[in-house]
């Protein structure tokens, strides 16, 4: 029976010794006794991303959970163009630049991490704003739980933004968790 978790605020204890989010809304009724069969993991590299996984991970095992690592990097590049004489202008950013490959990888790299200690995960990498591409993919699933770190890297590095784990956790219609 695992017990770790049975004094954080916001779970309550289950009968077989799980754990379930102890809030009054709709997706605690779609999920019931059941728990958790998903967990969405915003996931940039930062210390406080490195601490939603390590959490993501040990809930997964409880509930025997797939978890997505969620990871965004910027639709658009600022380059200089001739025609504006040295003015900046956006650039939609390829699927196959710097950054975008470099989340790829990161991902990557934690899906591997995590399948190796046995868990099943998979990653999604995709273009725009962090809290977009979390709320999509969780939008999917309805026993889903949302796991996000209170500190990212910021806007500049296109990962997680500072404010992806505020604009979750008002903007989510699953459960929230945030890792400190």
């Amino acid at each position: 029976m695992f017990t770790g978790f049975a004094n954080w605020e916001g779970f309550r204890p289950l009968a077989d010794g799980r754990v379930a989010p102890a809030q009054a809304n709709e997706a605690e009724d779609d999920m019931g006794e059941e728990g958790f069969d998903t967990i969405v993991l915003g996931y940039d590299g930062s210390e406080g991303a490195r601490k939603a996984a390590r959490l993501a991970a040990d809930l997964a095992r409880v509930y025997q959970a797939k978890i997505l690592v969620v990871q965004a990097y910027p639709a658009l590049r600022w380059v200089a163009t001739a025609e504006m004489a040295a003015a900046y202008a956006p650039v939609p950013m390829p699927e196959d630049s710097e950054e975008a490959l470099a989340a790829r990888e990161l991902v990557d790299e934690l899906v591997q991490s995590l399948t190796d200690t046995g868990l099943t995960a998979e990653g999604v990498v995709t273009e725009g704003p962090a809290a977009d591409a979390i709320l999509k993919t969780a939008a999917g699933h309805t026993r889903c739980l949302i796991v996000v770190g209170s500190r990212g890297f910021g806007q500049f590095k296109g990962l997680l933004l500072g404010s992806t784990s505020d604009r979750v956790v008002h903007h989510a219609k699953n459960p929230v968790l945030v890792a400190r």
